[in-house]
């Protein structure tokens, strides 16, 4: 009589395992939604907050040189503000994105394991010559895993740099904009004192 190719053991840790890796991921997706969540919550306190006081402020303008000073107050700020939101999402979606990416490497690790594993099963109850073809095939498996870890690592450098050079463009930009109104500023004061 043949022994079956998986006992009731192996089938109940293979549940067992399944099970658990499905509750990490679930934990991970609450962890990354309850962070991107807080993130946002965060964002509109202190949007209400600065809104708040713009209009406090604004209430409190009495003339048009002041309404200028107020206008200049706003436009710095908000550009810093906006920069700093940018860089937080960007530091919350990669760290997210990197839980996710250890997750998904560990699970191709444990499936590859999993696939040699069960060849190496094959091979002892297979006929005489078949180990070439076993070897081939895990020398193509190897292989594989190999390819994805350096496709996976040039693409991670790839969008690293691409996100750096955004940040970088977005904060260039965000400074030629805040130093705008400035310089539109000091160029109404000469004419609204003549």
């Amino acid at each position: 009589m043949t022994t079956p190719f998986v006992s009731l053991e192996q089938f109940a840790l293979l549940g067992k395992t399944q099970f658990e890796k499905s509750l990490r991921l679930a934990n991970l997706q609450l962890n990354s939604y309850e962070k991107l969540t807080q993130l946002g919550m965060n964002l509109a306190k202190d949007v209400l907050a600065e809104q708040a006081a713009a209009f406090k402020s604004v209430s409190e303008v009495k003339d048009v040189p002041s309404f200028f000073a107020f206008q200049n107050g706003l436009a710095q700020p908000s550009v810093e503000k906006a920069v700093t939101t940018s860089r937080a999402l960007y530091e919350a979606l990669t760290d997210v994105q990197a839980e996710f990416a250890a997750f998904a490497e560990e699970e191709a690790q444990v499936f590859n394991r999993t696939i040699v594993s069960g060849l190496d099963n094959l091979v002892k109850n297979a006929p005489a010559g078949s180990d070439v073809a076993v070897a081939a095939i895990k020398s193509a498996i190897a292989a594989a895993g190999n390819a994805y870890d350096t496709v996976s690592k040039a693409a991670k450098q790839v969008t690293t740099e691409l996100v750096e050079v955004s940040n970088t463009a977005v904060e260039a930009s965000a400074s030629s904009a805040a130093a705008k109104p400035a310089a539109t500023a000091a160029r109404r004061k000469p004419a609204s004192a003549a």
